[in-house]
C-alpha cells in the first residue's frame, strides 16, 4: 500500500505540474500580448499547491500581479505581489514590483525598504535604482535622487534612465551653483539651457573620471 500511495501521489504531482506548465505558456503569450484579463486567467489556471513558480523561478503569482498592476487594480496587484514575495523574497524582479505598486498607493516607506533590498542583492539592477531614484526626486530629496542615479552605466538602454536623469540633473546643478561664483553662473546659465546639453555635460564629467560638481564647477569646459 506504501508504495501505491507513492505512485499516486506522484501521479498527481505529475499531472498537476504538467498542467501548469502548459498553462503557463499561454500566460506568457497573453502577457507578451500585453492581454491582461487573459494573463490572469491562465495564471489561474496554472497555479496549484504543487505548482506555484515557474521554469524560470518566478511565481505564477508575479504574472498575475503584473496583470493587475497594468489594469490599475492596485490592491489585487498587491496581494498577487505579496503572494510572489513570500514565495520568493530574494527574487529581485518580484521585490521591484511590490514596491513600485507600494509606491504607487502612497506606501513609500516599505518601498524604499524593498528598493534597498533589491540593490543589495543586485547593485546593476537598474529597473529598482531608477525607480528608487525617482522615489527619492518625488520626495525632494534631490541630493539621494542624485547620488541613486549616479550609480547607473551612461550607456545605459533602459527608456526611463535620460527621462529621469534630465529632471535629476537640472536640481543637481542648482544646488551646486547655488554658491558659486558670478563668473560659472554665468557660463553655466548660457552655455546649458537644453536638456541636451545638460546630459552631454554630465557624460563628459563620467567619461572623464570626474565628480560632476567638480566639472561643473571648471570654467573650462564652458570656454
Amino acid at each position: 500500500y506504501g508504495l501505491l500511495a507513492v505512485f499516486v501521489y506522484s501521479g498527481i504531482v505529475s499531472f498537476f505540474r504538467f498542467k501548469g506548465e502548459q498553462a503557463s505558456l499561454k500566460m506568457y503569450v497573453a502577457k507578451n500580448n500585453q492581454e491582461w484579463d487573459e494573463t490572469i486567467y491562465e495564471a489561474n489556471r496554472a497555479s496549484s499547491y504543487f505548482y506555484t513558480i515557474d521554469p524560470t523561478s518566478i511565481p505564477i503569482d508575479w504574472y498575475e500581479g503584473t496583470a493587475y498592476f497594468n489594469k490599475k487594480e492596485a490592491e489585487e496587484s498587491i496581494r498577487c505581489f505579496e503572494n510572489a514575495y513570500d514565495a520568493a523574497p530574494y527574487q529581485i524582479q518580484v521585490i521591484n514590483n511590490l514596491a513600485a505598486t507600494y509606491q504607487s498607493v502612497g506606501r513609500k516607506e516599505e518601498a524604499l525598504a524593498l528598493y534597498s533590498k533589491a540593490l543589495k542583492i543586485s547593485s546593476k539592477f537598474e529597473e529598482a535604482r531608477l525607480n528608487l531614484a525617482a522615489l527619492n526626486f518625488n520626495e525632494k530629496d534631490f541630493l539621494a535622487a542624485f547620488a541613486t542615479i549616479d550609480e547607473i552605466d551612461i550607456n545605459s538602454k533602459n527608456k526611463k534612465y535620460k527621462m529621469f536623469l534630465v529632471p535629476i540633473l537640472a536640481k543637481e546643478v542648482n544646488r551646486i551653483l547655488a554658491n558659486a561664483n558670478p563668473e560659472i553662473i554665468k557660463l553655466v546659465s548660457v552655455k546649458i539651457t537644453t536638456a541636451e546639453q545638460i546630459t552631454a555635460l554630465y557624460f563628459n564629467s563620467k567619461k572623464r573620471n570626474t565628480s560632476f560638481e567638480k566639472y561643473v564647477l571648471d570654467t573650462n569646459n564652458f570656454l
